[in-house]
């Protein structure tokens, strides 16, 4: 608890400083709007040419969209800054964070936040309150869960590839260009119905990079999708959490690494 205060007053002077200006982070966020906005026309023009992607319907693709990119916008606001640890390692200013009383991964995300990302999480949560009350989604209080434990397993999901991949920086120099690939790359992945993919995705998305456990297969519960993979339902509700031992992995790796960190000195 002493750590994440000490994180969120770390956190709070970062809003400060960034409300000073309040022109450029109202730019930021409307470009990441806008940004954004072009994968959801994406979609939106690949249903005026089919009826179904899948067997999923329009609605059903949104809402797989907004979970899966609500997730990511929460894990980019808290977390994605871990990508920076290659160059603070490369610059020897990690050594601050061995100093101080709080563990290094909680001190390098509140050091690097920035309110600027919130722009990546207003676009899905305003699809996936629209998709919730259009499309027609049984809400019993399994389903309410399901729905919850799919965007905090995607979350973790997310944040912990994002930190595995940023601690292959104490012994590969300059992997944010091959975290991307895992992360924005599989994020994008994950807004469309696996069973449309080649078997070699199909396999990556469910096992070596296992999004597809909390997006894809629960969401065929939660929205009554077509199942052509033939999943059990069973897995719908356990697949949320495969974000679990991959983020306990993370935290090794993120571990062993600070220990095979060398001090500048400085």
């Amino acid at each position: 608890m002493g750590e994440l205060r000490i994180a969120g007053h770390l956190i709070w002077a970062k809003i400060r400083s960034e409300a000073q200006y309040p022109a450029s982070l109202i730019a930021h966020l409307i470009a990441q709007v806008l940004v954004l906005g072009l994968d959801l026309l994406a979609i939106w023009a690949l249903f005026l040419r089919v009826h179904a992607l899948g067997g999923w319907t329009r609605g059903q693709v949104l809402g797989l969209y907004a979970i899966s990119g609500t997730a990511f916008g929460i894990g980019d606001l808290f977390v994605s800054a871990v990508e920076r640890t290659a160059e603070h390692v490369r610059l020897g200013t990690f050594d601050r964070f061995l100093l101080r009383p709080a563990g290094t991964l909680i001190q390098l995300l509140a050091n690097e936040f920035e309110l600027r990302r919130l722009g990546r999480l207003i676009q899905p949560v305003v699809v996936l309150v629209l998709v919730l009350t259009s499309v027609a989604v049984d809400w019993t209080p399994a389903h309410i869960a399901l729905c919850a434990a799919m965007i905090v397993g995607a979350t973790t999901m997310y944040s912990a590839i994002w930190v595995s991949t940023a601690a292959l920086a104490f012994w590969i120099p300059s992997t944010q260009e091959f975290a991307n690939a895992f992360t924005y790359g599989g994020q994008y992945a994950s807004q469309y119905p696996i069973s449309i993919m080649g078997e070699w995705m199909r396999r990556i998305l469910l096992t070596a990079i296992p999004l597809g456990l909390v997006a894809y297969v629960p969401g065929i519960e939660l929205f009554g999708a077509a199942n052509p993979m033939g999943i059990a339902r069973w897995m719908s509700f356990v697949a949320p959490f495969a974000g679990v031992p991959v983020a306990l992995a993370a935290g090794l790796l993120w571990r062993a690494g600070t220990r095979h960190y060398r001090s500048t000195g400085s």
